[in-house]
């Protein structure tokens, strides 16, 4: 068949005939498919923008840190646990412990670094890091001169203002 034929078979009365109601439903769900799209145009653009400022703020720290804000919480009680007493060992502990949170917390955060101080300093550019970065890498420093040294002695007055300014900075992140 050449393609004058073709043409003309498919204009016959005969063809158009049993075409007329696929036609008649294409044109239908054309229309509904339309009408559908414009709706979306014009009545989802609200909820769209909030759902979207709510997916932003998943994406966000403040985010993140209601999300964990339990967990930070109770690992952060278990390190106030060994301040407990004034016993110099206990706040080695805590020291070590609260550098081993930190570090994770970061680390959750896709903040990387081969240790807590090279984390802290990845995030200097970030505005959204609650933590103070000073009490941060005063804690990192502390660590490091604890593991580094067995019979550092560690200065009970500088770790009890340390711990209380981080529990701040815990404070206000919660908040």
């Amino acid at each position: 068949m050449a393609f004058q034929e073709i043409i003309s078979y498919l204009n016959s009365s005969e063809v158009q005939g049993f075409i007329l109601p696929f036609k008649i439903i294409f044109i239908f769900l054309s229309v509904f498919f339309a009408g559908a799209v414009s709706y979306f145009i014009y009545k989802v653009p609200d909820d769209f923008l909030l759902k979207k400022e709510k997916y932003s703020d998943f994406l966000s720290f403040n985010n993140f840190k209601e999300k964990n804000n339990t967990k930070l919480r109770k690992d952060w009680n278990k390190i106030c646990g060994f301040l407990k007493n004034d016993i110099e060992a206990d706040y080695k502990l805590a020291i070590i412990e609260a550098y081993a949170l930190f570090s994770g917390l970061l680390a959750a955060r896709d903040w990387t670094g081969e240790n807590l101080a090279a984390q802290i300093e990845s995030t200097q550019n970030d505005r959204e890091f609650m933590f103070n970065r000073t009490n941060l890498l005063c804690l990192a420093s502390l660590r490091e001169k604890i593991v580094a040294d067995k019979n550092y002695r560690l200065d009970l007055k500088e770790a009890k203002s340390l711990f209380s300014e981080i529990e701040k900075d815990i404070q206000k992140a919660e908040k």
